[in-house]
């Protein structure tokens, strides 16, 4: 697999100059959004301050945006900033794409743990999900869709997919998921 062969997986975009490989991005910022059906404005709000906040830190701790990184900067000079920066409202609105993109195809990845053991004559198994991390990929709002999901995403086992019953379904039911957030 060639993924493997890359020393820092986080620079693989990036040529051996440094210059940013924007076609490599090009998957990610083409995934549906769906914003033009979102109607909840707690939600954009939630996002947009969410947004706000990331651009707020990174300006006042990074060099970014051409901002000091300096923590003695006072906080409206940080706002006035933000507001007067072509590239940072635009990366904030890449924020919020992005946002709403996990959200619709991305997946939680879970490691499944099951534990069986007897009591007495009686025979028991426990199943545990930890979270260990999160993909994001082009097919998955593709899936059948619930926000009740009858099934749960594990992991993969020699290449296939495994999906875990959350409760006893019947031969005509359809295996449904919940997409991102587990």
């Amino acid at each position: 697999m060639k993924f493997r062969n890359f020393a820092d997986y986080l620079a693989k975009s990036f040529s051996k100059d440094g210059v940013y490989r924007s076609d490599r991005y090009r998957a990610c910022y083409s995934l549906l959004s769906h914003s033009d059906r979102r109607r909840d404005r707690h939600e954009r709000v939630q996002l947009s301050l969410s947004s706000a906040l990331i651009l707020y830190y990174l300006l006042k701790l990074t060099p970014i945006f051409g901002g000091s990184g300096s923590t003695r900067q006072g906080d409206e000079d940080i706002v006035a900033e933000l507001y007067d920066s072509r590239e940072a409202l635009f990366v904030g609105r890449l924020i919020v794409q992005h946002y709403m993109q996990l959200q619709v195809n991305g997946a939680l990845v879970r490691r499944l743990f099951s534990t069986y053991y007897i009591i007495g004559f009686n025979e028991y198994r426990d199943f545990e999900y930890f979270p260990i991390g999160g993909m994001l990929g082009p097919v998955v709002s593709l899936l059948n869709h619930s926000c009740n999901p009858n099934v749960a995403r594990c992991s993969f086992i020699k290449g296939n997919r495994v999906y875990q019953a959350v409760y006893a379904l019947n031969a005509i039911d359809e295996g449904v998921e919940k997409y991102f957030h587990g």
